[in-house]
């Protein structure tokens, strides 16, 4: 009965020790390069022709880094998850978004290599520990909104809290 008692007291010890030690992690990002900028549509994910709503994705390239503790029993459990911390952090007011080719939005011409972030329907997100930005174009956006059929390169610039520029591209063609 006495070596189940300090074999049940070895087994709890160490449990809780492993609660420690996974408690004890924790991992940064700091977004360090352009990485790449997708454009798709939304309902089949083509991204040669855009007919319908589409999103543009941006990830910036992100360095992590950190004092993983794999060695813990319970390391997979949400409630003694890592802490993450974002070094580097997108600076929203820097944010830019334009496109190549004048369009129409709402009755207005939106010219060639203007900012039109502020326009209203689109939904942009932003993720700063993975350096991830979605511009989503939507049925709101689209249904005021007039592209003539050919090739269209949006781009996209946007700084980080760090004073780091990053600016990228991508085209499609736009059948709408």
């Amino acid at each position: 009965m006495k070596k189940l008692k300090h074999a049940l007291q070895f087994y709890c010890s160490i449990i809780i020790l492993s609660i420690f030690i996974t408690c004890c992690c924790g991992y940064s990002s700091k977004i360090v390069g352009n990485g790449k900028m997708y454009i798709h549509q939304i309902d089949n994910g083509r991204s040669d022709t855009i007919r319908s709503e589409f999103e543009i994705n941006l990830f910036l390239e992100t360095r992590i880094s950190g004092n993983f503790h794999n060695s813990g029993i319970i390391s997979s459990s949400y409630a003694t998850s890592c802490s993450e911390t974002a070094l580097s952090s997108l600076n929203r007011n820097s944010f830019k978004l334009s496109c190549d080719k004048d369009f129409n939005y709402k009755g207005q011409i939106i010219k060639a290599g203007t900012n039109f972030k502020e326009e209203e329907n689109l939904r942009i997100e932003f993720d700063n520990f993975s350096g991830v930005i979605v511009i989503h174009f939507g049925p709101e956006f689209l249904n005021s909104a007039k592209f003539e059929k050919s090739i269209h390169k949006f781009r996209v610039e946007i700084e980080t809290s760090d004073q780091e520029k990053f600016t990228n591209e991508a085209s499609t063609y736009m059948d709408m």
